[in-house]
């Protein structure tokens, strides 16, 4: 009879699905002897152990991928929102021609552009909308909070460390009567 290799085996129980019967039935030995062995050497503890290892890396790696996932996709918005601003800043910086021009359509259907001194309201309108929803998106995308969020934030925590300072965690327990009575 062939020598019984009981690392081997181990190994391949922990790691693997087989029971103690299949075991027995694979390496042709007795499963009382394989239960004795894998008793004497905690196989079913070590394969919990390893389980229970190979779930938590499992995961681990399944939230890096998330965190690498996600770091890609705010890295592009925040890339994104940059070239926006630059875009909206160079607008700015050319808000003379930008806002004092005005659309016309003439009555043959054709529209032309021209310059005027009035200051084209609605493209103002657009840019300061355009601004506000760029600032609301980079805020998001930094997690960073406006005054009232923030003013909000310090009020909660300042209310839950006072509530934390106030409760009196102290019981007391009075018994009336025979003490004798209430020990038994």
């Amino acid at each position: 009879m062939s020598k019984v290799n009981w690392e081997q085996i181990e190994v391949e129980y922990i790691a693997g699905s087989m029971s103690y019967r299949d075991i027995a039935e694979k390496y042709s030995v007795a499963q009382s002897r394989v239960s004795k062995v894998a008793v004497e050497n905690k196989w079913y503890s070590k394969r919990k152990k390893y389980r229970a290892n190979v779930a938590q890396n499992s995961l681990s790696n399944a939230r890096v991928r998330t965190v690498k996932e996600n770091t890609e996709k705010l890295t592009n918005l925040i890339k994104a929102a940059d070239k926006m601003s630059a875009y909206l800043n160079s607008i700015l910086d050319d808000a003379d021609s930008q806002f004092k021009k005005q659309i016309l359509t003439m009555s043959s259907g054709k529209q032309r552009v021209e310059d005027t001194e009035k200051i084209d309201t609605r493209a103002v309108i657009d840019i300061v909308n355009a601004i506000n929803k760029m600032t609301e998106t980079t805020r998001n995308l930094n997690n960073i909070l406006t005054l009232p969020e923030q003013t909000k934030v310090d009020v909660q925590k300042q209310k839950l460390e006072k509530d934390g300072e106030s409760k009196d965690t102290t019981v007391i327990v009075k018994l009336d009567g025979d003490v004798e009575k209430w020990a038994k």
